[in-house]
């Protein structure tokens, strides 16, 4: 299924460029990628909800999170193409090393979603520049569990206009398919870094 997205995504980019001239075109490509990015959220959300399968990549492994966090970053890096530049991230591990147990894909992709969503409240801001901080401790209350803490220096939850959300609106934002995004963006928002 994410082969014939791929090549749907990658036609679609060709059209736009080639056609970018005529309005009424660029505005049927424009339809036909929200779709694409609608259909795109649906298989990462059927993903989601099928993790409990015995499928190779969904099976529960033991996870250092330091390792994990720094490979997210290293990825982010390659996606954003030198756009980090003023844009520092910095990864922060307590007095131990911190495991959890989950699906490695899955955690992986909520962070990288979760991640994402700081650098692009970073980026719009009008200086631009920004901190990321990710902080992985102990929970003081329960040895058992750990914390990840992730701050930036962004504008925080906005709407499409760059309003500030809501205490409501920003816990609707943990609902699946939930974005304050606009469908037009050139980026596909599949409303599950929350979820």
């Amino acid at each position: 299924m994410r082969n014939h997205l791929s090549i749907i995504n990658s036609t679609g980019i060709s059209l736009k460029e080639k056609y970018q001239s005529d309005d009424r075109l660029t505005k049927y490509i424009e339809d036909l990628d929200s779709e694409r990015q609608n259909m795109v959220a649906a298989v990462e959300l059927i993903n989601v909800l099928r993790a409990d399968t015995d499928d190779v990549g969904f099976r529960m492994k033991k996870i250092y999170l330091k390792d994990l966090f720094y490979k997210i970053k290293k990825k982010i890096e390659i996606e954003f193409e030198g756009r980090l530049s003023n844009i520092y991230i910095k990864i922060e591990e307590g007095k131990q090393r911190l495991f959890v147990n989950g699906i490695p894909y899955l955690i992986e992709k909520i962070f990288i979603n979760l991640i994402k969503n700081s650098i692009e409240s970073v980026l719009s801001k009008s200086n631009k520049k920004g901190v990321i901080n990710i902080e992985l401790n102990v929970d003081e209350n329960d040895k058992n569990k750990v914390l990840i803490n992730i701050k930036d220096n962004g504008l925080g939850f906005v709407d499409k206009d760059g309003n500030k959300l809501s205490d409501e609106k920003i816990k609707e934002c943990v609902r699946a398919t939930y974005t304050t995004k606009t469908a037009d963006t050139s980026k596909p928002n599949k409303g599950i870094g929350l979820f």
